[in-house]
């Protein structure tokens, strides 16, 4: 996984709050675990147990199995907004609701307990799009951590089940609100979807909208890719690389040189890829400038038994970055 980023005091990396991204007009369909908490740093001179644990620690694990008095008071309303987003009822107001700003209060075990006792992943997409709606919306943002418990409950179960095109509704939620927590997104969903055994083409054809989308800021489109360098590649990744690369990501040149090695590494294995030849002729075309004479030669030895029918432009692209 790649290094926790430097976080702003605002809690987040993009965008304006509230604000729906985009969607990428040609590819997305017509219709249609998260970050580890810091642990508590040991106290000197706490109280131990017979076993040798910290009795403190101990009560403090029982206090982050429940929920803050605060949010069980307010359970049944909560769950009761919950079913009026379900009702897709008119005129509702895009101000996040007040007892959505208890969700603070929360740690992000008691996170999880909430999204599972207000049964999120079962939501509808209507009823995900108006909670995102309010979340994006709150004041002051969400922790990292919440957002990322709040990004697998939502999103990772609803994808992985896909077995045809997202629909507007979940591909709009899901982008603007990548937009805004992009960290805690990379975290729960990018890295777990892509690296799962039922990825499909709806699962891929989603995530490569995603990573396109207009609304995601310079940094974020840095760490993502920074996130899918870290993974193996394989077929899914070189469809959902190659939409990202096709913004013409600023990276650094250390980054670029792990990209261009696993690129060639990747040519052997690939011969017959269209997808892998699409993310060769990507780069060679948009990354012109950066490529050195050493990386050009490696692209030549990765091109050399490509079978594709992309194999001549892929030879024309070659031939260009010597002249």
């Amino acid at each position: 996984m790649p290094e926790e980023p430097d976080v702003p005091a605002d809690g987040h990396l993009a965008v304006t709050a509230g604000k729906w991204a985009p969607l990428c007009a040609a590819d997305c369909p017509a219709d249609g675990g998260g970050a580890s908490p810091i642990k508590d740093q040991p106290v000197m001179g706490a109280k131990t147990g017979q076993d040798g644990s910290s009795l403190e620690d101990a009560k403090g694990l029982a206090e982050s199995l429940e929920l803050p008095k605060a949010i069980q008071d307010q359970l049944p309303r909560l769950q009761q907004l919950l079913k009026t987003l379900e009702e897709g009822l008119e005129g509702l107001e895009d101000v996040p609701p007040v007892e959505l700003q208890l969700l603070h209060e929360c740690s992000p075990s008691q996170m999880d307990l909430l999204c599972t006792q207000l049964q999120l992943p079962q939501l509808s997409d209507l009823g995900l799009l108006q909670l995102c709606t309010w979340l994006l919306a709150l004041s002051p943002d969400l922790s990292l951590s919440n957002a990322t418990v709040l990004t697998r409950s939502l999103f990772l179960g609803r994808i992985l089940s896909l077995t045809s095109s997202a629909s507007r509704l979940l591909t709009t939620a899901l982008t603007s609100f990548c937009a805004k927590y992009t960290y805690p997104v990379c975290r729960a969903l990018l890295d777990p979807v892509l690296q799962a055994q039922g990825t499909g083409p709806a699962q891929t054809e989603l995530l490569c909208c995603l990573v396109k989308a207009e609304s995601l800021e310079p940094d974020a489109q840095v760490l993502m890719l920074g996130q899918i360098l870290e993974l193996p590649w394989k077929e899914e990744i070189f469809l959902v690389l190659q939409s990202l690369l096709e913004r013409q990501v600023e990276m650094t040149p250390e980054k670029f040189s792990v990209l261009m090695e696993k690129l060639c590494k990747k040519g052997l294995a690939a011969t017959t890829s269209m997808a892998y030849a699409k993310l060769m002729l990507t780069v060679m075309t948009k990354y012109q400038a950066n490529i050195t004479e050493t990386q050009r030669l490696g692209l030549a030895m990765a091109l050399e038994p490509n079978t594709t029918f992309l194999r001549k432009s892929l030879q024309a692209a070659l031939k260009h970055l010597g002249s």
